[in-house]
C-alpha cells in the first residue's frame, strides 16, 4: 500500500490513507462488519472525516439526518461460512448497518434511476452489504441538490460503497467507478 500510494503521489495525485486514523480509533469505534470485510457506516464515516480534512470538505453538511440503525443476520461473511462449511456459525451476531439518506441515482449499466440510495430490500440477501448502493456497478452518477457547483470523479473499490453518502452534500454531482467491475463487463 505504501507503495502504491507514493506511486500515485509522484505522479501529481493527491492520495487519502485511513490506515492511521482507523488505527487509533479500532479500539472505540466498529470500524468492519464481524460478518463482513467491509467498513461499518462509522468506519465509512472515519474515512469520510479524514478524507475531509485532507481535500478541506465541509464535514457539517456530510449527511441529512440521523442515523437509523437496520439489523441484518444475512451479511457476506456469514453466508460464505455457511457455503463452505454447511452451517451457520452462531457465534456470529449480525450486525446494525446505519443509513442515511442521499440523492438520485443513475445506473449507467442497468439504466436505472433512483432517488433512494438504500436498498433496504437487500437486507434481506445473502450479500448485505448491496444496501449500498443495490450492487456493484461499473459506473453510476449521483446528483444532489446541494449548493456546492462542484463534480468529483471517484474510482474506488466496494469498501467505497458506505463511504460515497458522505460525501453526496460536498458535491453536486458525483461520477463513480468501480475499474474491477468495468474489466469485468469488458
Amino acid at each position: 500500500m505504501d507503495s502504491f500510494l507514493s506511486d500515485l503521489r509522484s505522479f501529481g495525485y493527491t492520495t487519502i490513507d485511513v490506515r492511521d486514523a482507523f488505527r487509533k480509533a479500532k479500539e472505540d469505534t466498529q470500524l468492519y462488519y464481524r460478518t463482513d470485510h467491509h467498513w461499518t457506516s462509522d468506519g465509512a464515516y472515519l474515512a469520510y472525516r479524514t478524507a475531509a480534512k485532507k481535500i478541506k470538505l465541509d464535514t457539517k453538511t456530510a449527511y441529512d439526518g440521523t442515523p437509523s440503525k437496520t439489523t441484518s443476520g444475512n451479511a457476506l461473511l456469514q453466508e460464505r461460512i455457511r457455503q463452505r462449511t454447511g452451517r451457520r456459525d452462531k457465534n456470529l451476531s449480525p450486525d446494525s448497518r446505519q443509513n442515511y439518506r442521499n440523492s438520485v441515482i443513475y445506473y449507467a449499466d442497468t439504466k436505472k434511476k433512483t432517488t433512494h440510495f438504500y436498498q433496504l430490500d437487500n437486507l434481506k440477501k445473502k450479500d448485505a452489504y448491496t444496501v449500498f448502493g443495490g450492487s456493484n456497478h461499473p459506473m453510476y452518477t449521483i446528483q444532489t441538490p446541494g449548493t456546492e457547483d462542484r463534480t468529483l470523479l471517484l474510482i474506488k473499490d466496494s469498501y467505497a460503497n458506505s463511504f460515497i453518502p458522505f460525501l453526496s452534500r460536498n458535491y453536486r454531482r458525483i461520477i463513480v467507478v468501480d475499474p474491477a467491475i468495468s474489466s469485468r463487463i469488458s
